[in-house]
């Protein structure tokens, strides 16, 4: 018997139902909500002394890819100092789902120039929810990954009352600067929370004291919460985000980025103890769209072959009503609806000397409607065991509507006027058992589909930097099936946590670009083309484990580390795979005082893939400093400072991820300040 046979029957033996938990905290004055069961949450914003005592709960003029990049299941692919590519566990691009506040957002760049995460701000988020578990369909198919950007939410007062906080920062490595503001406008009935946020960096300097071209950038970032009270147990929300960068370098890659624009809209009523058994439920409607614009004038004249835009747009609307209901006090449900109609179009104009303007369009008007039904349940029984189980199931249809996109596959025999109907789905099962207050033990497993991205299926030339490859799509290409099985185990006392989590995927249909010797390399220099293809499978592994020790009152530390192996069916390593990295760090705590020291450091990775033109990478560590002061000026009134020291000895390093061996920032000397009012 096949391990994902095994595996599937094992999920199937112990999943009683398709259901699982998962509801959102709110902040209202008379709503009492159970807090959220997730794999990981970052909590961002969390500067006053009175709420917290940790120096890693971030500020919210904090870089939200630095953030990212702290956390122990993410790993960033770096294409210069902006908008770094989140990878979930190993896995990326359509193999996770990304979402804002539970709406479906889809990039604009062809090139994964601008993921979800580059169109917020630390400064309009409460948190960020990492899932790996059952909860990890809630918004959408994916493999098992799903990352969920969670805006802060006006709040409400006894009477009116109006607070905020401004911040402000600088760093020298690139010599940026940042300013925010957050102002929030509370009474018993209404509350408004308006956010601001502008950053600009320099090309910044490297441990070798070069400074590294294009990596520069300049962001803008606003946003607006209103939520209201329409009776005792209703709540009327609506938030806008609005986000623009401009001016962003791209060092690995042959193109900057002129504008990256995103608009942001959601309207969603909020209903609570409708009846004893539904403690909450959701309707929430919303829109956005992403306008995102490659360019090559900056570059030097004798670097570019030939001059070309590349502007591309992303325009989705959707919908998602949610259910929990707890029929016993040992058992939650929730159940899910949701829909969403994105259209992806992307083109690319080439100026040759001389010659006539040359037209192409690299995404063809690609349309795509979708319907979900996910449903989960939290069982708990006697003696400390819990289980969790979730399922979802999903209707897609995806078209194209551009004539001249369509002509294009033609060219390949591709049909591109058939649409393509899928139908995803994911089965999710956790087993958890206690013992008294300080063991926990999680066994689980889950088979999942995901639905294949607008590149993989009518991509059109899509030049890939790191090995050198136009891509081109399959209209016909296969979903992805993950079977996955999953272990975890938790020890608890008054002064030691020690976690360890293992996670296996053996994935069929893993999509791959493979080389097409009858295909001719569009790109000038290109080394070949290759087309998006279904591989008969791979294979992917997760080891994480982490303790943290309070020393002393005022002392603590945590050690942490994570190794992610993964292979093809040919045996040969698959391609972006972090080697195993760690960080460890001493904290000290003390009335308004916090200091931190830290290092953190990966060894070399060899496991390469030749056949996407991967290359080793050398093993790095670095020092960073960390120290803040709180200052209690009158009553809730609060001034932080806070400084550090980033890569203290000034190493030239850059991490596998990292294109182009780009070297990272060398010694970067920050600081920020903010006042609570």
């Amino acid at each position: 018997m096949s391990i994902k046979t095994w595996l599937l029957l094992v999920i199937l033996g112990i999943t009683e139902a398709a259901f699982c938990q998962s509801s959102q905290q709110d902040s209202s004055i008379f709503f009492q909500l159970k807090p959220e069961e997730l794999n990981t949450v970052i909590v961002l914003g969390a500067s006053n002394s009175k709420k917290s005592n940790a120096v890693q709960n971030y500020s919210a003029g904090a870089n939200l890819d630095k953030i990212l990049e702290d956390n122990s299941n993410i790993q960033l692919v770096k294409r210069g100092g902006y908008a770094f590519e989140p990878i979930i566990n190993g896995l990326s691009g359509g193999q996770t789902a990304i979402t804002i506040d539970g709406m479906r957002i889809f990039g604009a760049c062809t090139d994964k120039m601008d993921p979800v995460t580059s169109y917020v701000s630390a400064n309009n988020l409460s948190s960020v929810n990492v899932n790996a578990g059952t909860s990890a369909a809630e918004h959408g198919s994916n493999l098992n990954a799903s990352l969920n950007l969670t805006s802060s939410k006006a709040e409400f007062s006894d009477s009116l009352k109006v607070k905020g906080q401004v911040d402000l920062g600088s760093a020298s490595a690139a010599r940026e600067y940042n300013t925010g503001v957050r102002l929030n406008i509370g009474t018993n009935h209404w509350a408004l929370k308006a956010t601001g946020n502008k950053r600009k960096a320099n090309a910044y300097r490297a441990g070798t004291g070069q400074v590294i071209p294009f990596t520069q950038y300049q962001k803008e970032n606003l946003s607006g919460n209103f939520r209201l009270k329409a009776g005792k147990k209703s709540i009327i929300e609506a938030k806008y985000i609005y986000d623009k960068a401009f001016d962003i370098g791209y060092a690995a890659l042959p193109m900057d980025v002129a504008l990256a624009e995103s608009n942001i809209a959601q309207l969603s009523a909020n209903f609570y103890d409708l009846l004893p058994w539904i403690s909450t439920s959701t309707v929430s409607v919303y829109a956005n769209r992403i306008e995102h614009i490659m360019d090559d004038t900056k570059r030097p004249p004798e670097s570019i072959a030939m001059h070309m835009d590349m502007p591309g747009e992303t325009n989705t609307q959707g919908g998602f009503g949610s259910i929990t209901i707890a029929p016993s006090n040992k058992d939650e449900i929730i159940l899910k609806v949701d829909y969403y109609n994105t259209y992806q179009f992307a083109e690319m104009l080439m100026y040759p000397e001389n010659e006539a303007v040359m037209y192409m369009v690299t995404w063809p008007g690609v349309h795509r409607k979708a319907i979900g039904f996910y449903a989960g349940h939290v069982r708990n029984f006697e003696q400390n065991w819990k289980l969790n189980t979730s399922f979802r199931i999903e209707n897609s249809l995806t078209y194209l509507s551009d004539s001249v996109g369509i002509q294009q596959l033609q060219v390949f025999n591709l049909n591109g006027y058939t649409s393509h109907n899928h139908q995803p789905i994911s089965i999710q099962s956790d087993l958890e058992k206690t013992w008294g207050k300080q063991w926990v033990l999680s066994l689980g497993g889950g088979y999942s589909q995901r639905l294949p991205t607008t590149s993989e299926m009518y991509g059109y030339y899509l030049f890939n930097q790191s090995d050198g490859y136009d891509y081109i799509g399959d209209p016909d290409i296969a979903m992805e099936t993950a079977y996955n099985a999953v272990s975890s185990l938790k020890y608890t006392s008054d002064k030691n946590v020690l976690s360890t989590r293992i996670n296996y995927q053996f994935i069929d249909n893993y999509i791959y670009g493979v080389i097409d010797p009858n295909l001719w390399q569009m790109t000038i220099g290109a080394n070949g083309a290759k087309k998006y293809s279904n591989l008969k499978s791979a294979q992917l592994l997760n080891f994480q484990t982490s303790w943290k020790k309070s020393w002393s009152e005022h002392f603590s530390s945590l050690a942490e580390g994570r190794y992610t192996w993964g292979e093809k069916n040919s045996k040969v390593p698959l391609p972006q795979i972090s080697p195993f990295s760690y960080r460890a760090n001493i904290e000290y705590s003390k009335k308004n005082w916090f200091g931190l020291v830290e290092v953190v450091g990966a060894l070399q990775q060899e496991l390469i893939d030749t056949e996407f033109i991967e290359f080793a990478s050398p093993a790095w560590a670095i020092v960073n400093l960390r120290v803040k002061k709180n200052i209690e000026l009158k009553k809730q009134h609060l001034l932080s400072i806070q400084m550090g020291i980033e890569n203290l000895l000034d190493s030239d390093y850059h991490r596998h991820l990292d294109w182009g061996k780009i070297a990272r920032p060398g010694i970067n000397l920050y600081g920020s300040l903010s006042y609570e009012f």
